[in-house]
């Protein structure tokens, strides 16, 4: 028998999940879903579509966990979801998933290889406008070095 529940939708529209070099990236927010993990946390599940630069079309999975034992991943789940309601809507709340689909923003993200797997989070939200078309996500400051900037260190 057919179980589509099992199957990963984003791999059957060509959506590839990525984890991407940290950075500043246009997306389009093309899913926001609230469910309850096997351990019974709750989370928001965010699928962000890359809509410009070297990784368009790809697909970044967000797992935001705002009941969590640990404080400082419910913090940062409430915080994301708080910018994105503000850059998307321009209010605080979002009252529908309906609110924000298929929207801009800018996010700002960062790779975290310290557990078992890595795992993309994101540090900042923001309105669209915010993104330079074409840029190339920032470099971690730890590879530059002072012949890089021109003024010096």
């Amino acid at each position: 028998m057919f179980k589509g529940s099992e199957l990963n939708e984003s791999e059957l529209y060509g959506k590839a999940k990525v984890h991407v070099p940290d950075g500043k990236y246009l997306c389009m927010i093309d899913s926001l879903e609230d469910k309850i993990s096997k351990a019974g946390n709750a989370y928001y599940r965010l699928g962000l579509l890359i809509i410009d630069g070297p990784f368009k079309d790809k697909l970044l999975d967000i797992m935001l966990f705002y009941t969590s034992d640990n404080e400082n991943s419910r913090r940062s789940a409430m915080r994301v979801m708080l910018e994105m309601a503000v850059a998307v809507t321009g209010k605080k709340d979002i009252n529908s998933a309906d609110d924000v689909l298929n929207k801009t923003i800018c996010v700002t993200t960062k790779l975290l290889t310290g557990g078992k797997e890595p795992f993309l989070v994101i540090n900042k939200v923001e309105p669209a406008t915010a993104f330079v078309q074409g840029a190339a996500p920032l470099a971690p400051f730890n590879e530059f070095n002072s012949a890089d900037i021109p003024f010096g260190l």
